[in-house]
This record gives structure tokens, C-alpha cells and sequence, in this order.
């Protein structure tokens, strides 16, 4: 309805998860719900990196611009933060140049616990150091009670 008054023709279809996503990785859509694109600050951009790329089979929509390549590889490889950034904001001008993908929702992930549990973000690092949180899991072999 809201898409009619938008002026778009536009219908839905129910399928199971199975078939959403061999319909997703085979471009097989117009429009897709899709709630996914890591955005962990600890990973930078870098992270978002199979979800854009020429080729990845996750590029759902099979982006193919030289331009938001050229941005995303530059993002990649870059030694210093100054180049980083950079690149990245070369990346969102890229993608704002086409409508490779429109946001609809953004979820700030939360994990919830007594002062009592620590570990929540898992175990401890080989070299010793914290793990990062990673948005979407919520690992459990870390997870200990103290009194």
C-alpha cells in the first residue's frame, strides 16, 4: 500500500529462509529485507568489505563499480587511519551515487547480565588481550560467576 502511494508497483512474498537466501546470493529479487552489514568500529569498514566487492558472493545486489572498488580496496589496504578514512568516505559518496542499497533500520546490540557474569564477550585472546564485542552472536565459552 505505502508503495503504491510512492508510485512503485510492488507485491510480497513469503518463502522460507532456505529459499531467501539462495534467492539473495542469486540476485533473484527486486527488493530484499535483509538485516545484515557488520559495522563494528573495532573492524572498520574493512569488515564490510565481502558485502560490496565485485564478485563476493554476498554482494547480494552485484554491485559492479569501478568506483566503490577502487574505495574499498584503497579501505583494505590502508596502514594509517588518515588513509582510512579517506577511502571510506570516498566508499559512502560512491555508494550514494546509485541506490546500491537503502537502509532501513539500524539495531544497537545490547548484552544484559548480573554484575555477577563476567566473560560475556568470550574467552580471553591468544595474545591475552579482550575480545571485541562482535555484533549478531553472543558467545558463551568465556562466560563465568563470580560472588
Amino acid at each position: 500500500e505505502q508503495a503504491t502511494k510512492a508510485g512503485m508497483n510492488a507485491s510480497l512474498s513469503q518463502v522460507d529462509q532456505s529459499s531467501l537466501i539462495n534467492d539473495a546470493l542469486a540476485g533473484k529479487f527486486s527488493v530484499m529485507l535483509w538485516r545484515n552489514f557488520h559495522s563494528d568500529p573495532a573492524y572498520g569498514d574493512a569488515a564490510n568489505y565481502v558485502w560490496w566487492s565485485k564478485g563476493s558472493p554476498v554482494n547480494f545486489g552485484k554491485i559492479d563499480s569501478p568506483t566503490v572498488q577502487t574505495a574499498l580496496d584503497a579501505g583494505r589496504v590502508a596502514l594509517d587511519e588518515s588513509t582510512a578514512n579517506t577511502a571510506y568516505q570516498d566508499f559512502n559518496k560512491a555508494m550514494m551515487s546509485a541506490p546500491y542499497v537503502i537502509p532501513a533500520w539500524f539495531v544497537n546490540w545490547t548484552i544484559a547480565s548480573k554484575s555477577s557474569v563476567k566473560g560475556q564477550l568470550g574467552a580471553p585472546l591468544p595474545d591475552g588481550s579482550k575480545p571485541k564485542f562482535m555484533y549478531g552472536r553472543i558467545p558463551v565459552d568465556g562466560l563465568y560467576l563470580t560472588k
